[in-house]
């Protein structure tokens, strides 16, 4: 079982910078495309809270892309960690209603952000962040993966959040992250299926504890859906 990182506290966790990092795209909704990916929209959230956030990402070469810098910068969003990919189109997820309004997700692969480059710029912000929140679909491939591990190195607080999207749910990349993580956020049917890789059948609150032990996180969040 791992210990706890850091010591979780009311001043680590009210961070002067906030580095988020991972996947930016957009949502082609039948509504029309919207602006996506978890960590852009989580430093969109922590800006509009005056907080001091900053979001490392990859676009393409391409109008998405440039669209996609223009909307973070109408938001006030930093864009100097916004790289740009020579030769992958700029992410987007096809977003559709299945059987009784179910909402399914077709995420595109081979896209800018799974070349995210390990530049000194974002080195640098990593180092003098106190806290990087990262998500486990970003380190679907190795490259970006190891751009994210890179920056884990730091002494920030490191809040994870766990999104195990089929196909991209692999319990050895999940685990590569898990381990580096202070915070976990997931929700009730990750909980149970990060459970079953070690054939642990237990309540929720068991489960939890048994989360917190295994992967060394001072605190875990965990969403239930619908029910909150």
């Amino acid at each position: 079982m791992s210990e706890p990182k850091n010591r979780i506290n009311g001043e680590n966790l009210n961070p002067k910078k906030i580095l988020c990092v991972g996947e930016v795209l957009w949502d082609m909704l039948p509504t029309g495309p919207k602006a996506g990916g978890a960590p852009m929209n989580v430093a969109l959230h922590l800006k509009k809270f005056g907080f001091n956030s900053y979001f490392a990402g990859r676009i393409g070469n391409d109008k998405l892309g440039a669209d996609l810098r223009d909307f973070l910068e109408r938001q006030g969003l930093d864009t100097n960690l916004l790289q740009v990919d020579p030769l992958l189109p700029t992410s987007t997820v096809m977003v559709c209603l299945g059987a009784n309004n179910e909402v399914k997700f077709e995420i595109v692969d081979q896209v800018a952000w799974d070349r995210l480059e390990p530049v000194a710029e974002l080195k640098e912000a990593a180092l003098e962040a106190s806290a990087i929140i990262y998500g486990t679909l970003a380190s679907r491939h190795p490259y970006t993966r190891e751009t994210i591990l890179s920056l884990l190195n730091s002494k920030a607080v490191k809040l994870i959040d766990v999104n195990l999207r089929p196909p991209f749910n692999s319990r050895d990349v999940a685990e590569q992250l898990l381990i580096k993580a202070d915070i976990a956020k997931l929700n009730d049917d990750e909980l149970r299926f990060i459970a079953g890789w070690y054939n642990i059948k237990h309540e929720e609150k068991e489960l939890v504890a048994w989360f917190a032990e295994k992967y060394g996180c001072g605190m875990v969040c965990v969403t239930r859906g619908a029910n909150g």
